[in-house]
């Protein structure tokens, strides 16, 4: 389920609430319509969204550090890229086809990710075996005096931990929001535009205030799930780090 469909369901559902809520209080009796019923009716809701504006703020919050982490996981692996292709370059004449190799596979990650041949963070980072193939064609260099075999060490050293950063990035690419909790918040919001139309006098400004309301919380929760796959959709991690890199490479 993607994520402006379910914004745009949530937007439904609690406007509906609302909406249908103001129709039930035309035909409750008058004792349900005092202002002591509703007075208490404020209290029970209040707990309410004081508790569902916790949870929002909890799932915001969870769903904003996995987008950062991976934002700063992804700069760190164009920086390292980019120190291997300049230590390859110090490396020699040898190193050569290295390098080649090297810029082919990050333009090649570019072209999956304007085309979305490929999905989530597979767009942007060469492919594991890529990386694998590198590595192993780094570890047939022969060093011909103690630079090359410094910078073959740091090479190596260098494309283990791009390895190491595609794996935890391969780990993350799971949603990080509890749909059950994401669930219940869903329910307590449709039960408090409920509560706030069943009081409420129907009229045009009252109904447009509902509307902002319901696009307000329903953009909440569409931030959130945005964020959670920061490689996709409409909010999501720039290709930039990787593009000027490319353009260093070989040069």
């Amino acid at each position: 389920m993607s994520a402006l469909f379910l914004g745009v369901l949530i937007f439904l559902c609690v406007s509906f609430a609302a909406f249908l809520a103001m129709r039930v209080n035309l035909v409750l009796p008058t004792p349900h319509r005092s202002p002591e019923t509703k007075a208490v009716v404020n209290v029970a809701m209040g707990m309410v969204a004081t508790m569902t504006a916790l949870i929002l703020g909890l799932l915001v919050s969870s769903a904003k550090d996995k987008y950062q982490a991976e934002d700063k996981a992804l700069k760190e692996i164009a920086v390292k890229i980019a120190f291997i292709d300049r230590a390859l370059g110090l490396y020699g004449e040898q190193a050569q086809p290295v390098r080649a190799q090297l810029r082919n596979a990050v333009a090649a990650s570019l072209v999956h990710r304007r085309t979305k041949t490929k999905s989530q963070f597979e767009q942007m980072i060469p492919q594991r075996s890529t990386t694998e193939a590198l590595y192993f064609a780094v570890q047939q260099l022969s060093p011909q005096n103690e630079t090359q075999r410094a910078v073959k060490d740091m090479v190596l050293k260098n494309m283990y931990e791009i390895s190491q950063a595609h794996w935890m990035l391969a780990g993350q690419s799971e949603s990080s929001v509890c749909m059950p909790l994401l669930i219940f918040v869903i329910s307590w919001l449709v039960i408090l535009f409920f509560s706030f139309g069943l009081f409420a006098p129907e009229n045009g400004t009252v109904k447009i205030a509902f509307i902002i309301s319901a696009v307000s919380v329903a953009s909440a929760v569409f931030l959130i799930l945005e964020l959670d796959t920061p490689f996709d959709g409409f909010i999501k991690i720039s290709s930039e780090p990787l593009a000027h890199t490319l353009k260093l490479l070989g040069n």
